[in-house]
């Protein structure tokens, strides 16, 4: 690890993400990030040279559809609130 995780880099970088920590929440927090980077460091020791990346834990495969392009032809006549080829819909927020 190049700089260890103190308290005060700690409450510099709350300072700067605006996070109103308190004391407590410092030194607990400090402690959870030095097991993450504990975690990390150990698992940088792995040898990972022969495995392929993954995009999922579990291996699957996906089922693809077809990229076919469907006609709606009455579609915008069909609709309650249309104009001119623009469709309307009733306003959620005021």
């Amino acid at each position: 690890m190049a700089e260890p995780i103190t308290e005060a880099v700690l409450r510099k970088v709350a300072r700067l993400a605006r996070l109103g920590l308190s004391e407590s929440e410092l030194a607990s927090i400090t402690k959870d990030i030095e097991k993450i980077i504990a975690y990390f460091e150990q698992i940088q020791k792995l040898n990972t040279e022969n495995i392929k990346p993954m995009t999922h834990a579990v291996a699957i495969q996906l089922e693809l559809r077809s990229d076919t392009i469907e006609q709606f032809p009455n579609l915008i006549a069909k609709l309650p609130y249309q104009k001119h080829q623009h469709i309307y819909v009733p306003i959620v927020l005021e």
